[in-house]
């Protein structure tokens, strides 16, 4: 026999379960907008960078960089983005360090590179921290340490945070630590290990 005051009672158990589906499948739609547009921005940008090397017997080195970018988006959270542009290194410009007091020289150099950035905390209108890897070849116009190569490969390490990143020109600053050496091109490989400061900005288009 039909009862009406069980049915009466199945109805909350039948609201909680709609309301839990509907709550389940609402996060979902409600971030495809947001990954849609992110799949689809391109990124052009300009990261300038400075730092010195670890000391060593070689002595130690000062970097500077300016890099040019181009940023894709993989996924909504991950970008592979190309750069190139000049570095300007000032190092011993023996062998040997200052053992000798031969002072520092300027070398002047260019590089590219492909970097990878992932992106954490995608919703936030204030701050957005991100890391990345990336490496790439650099030729200088005099051997980089002395004594060493002309042409090296520089990888690097960067964690840093894009401030207002939805603003039209967002403010992107970290902390960078580079390795360069020959990989053993040359019979001589010490390279230098850099930390940075790193700032720049982006438009995107």
């Amino acid at each position: 026999m039909f009862d009406p005051t069980q049915a009466r009672n199945r109805r909350p158990v039948g609201s909680v379960v709609v309301a839990i589906v509907i709550l389940c499948l609402s996060e979902p739609l409600a971030a495809r907008p947001l990954r849609k547009r992110l799949e689809s921005m391109r990124f052009a940008g300009a990261v300038a960078a400075g730092g010195r090397s670890f000391t060593t017997r070689h002595g130690q080195a000062e970097m500077e960089t300016l890099r040019l970018e181009w940023s894709i988006p993989w996924s909504p959270r991950t970008e592979i983005t190309l750069n190139a542009g000049p570095s300007r290194f000032n190092q011993p410009r023996s062998w040997f360090g200052d053992r000798y007091m031969n002072g520092n020289e300027n070398v002047r150099a260019g590089g590219a590179g492909i970097t990878v950035r992932r992106y954490f905390g995608l919703q936030s209108r204030v701050i957005r921290a991100h890391v990345e890897l990336g490496s790439g070849p650099i030729w200088s116009e005099r051997r980089v340490p002395a004594a060493t190569s002309l042409f090296n490969f520089i990888s690097e390490v960067t964690a840093g945070v894009t401030l207002r990143p939805w603003a039209r020109l967002p403010i992107i600053v970290g902390y960078r630590f580079s390795h360069l050496s020959n990989g053993g091109y040359s019979s001589r490989n010490p390279g230098w290990n850099v930390s940075s400061i790193v700032i720049g900005t982006r438009i995107r288009r």
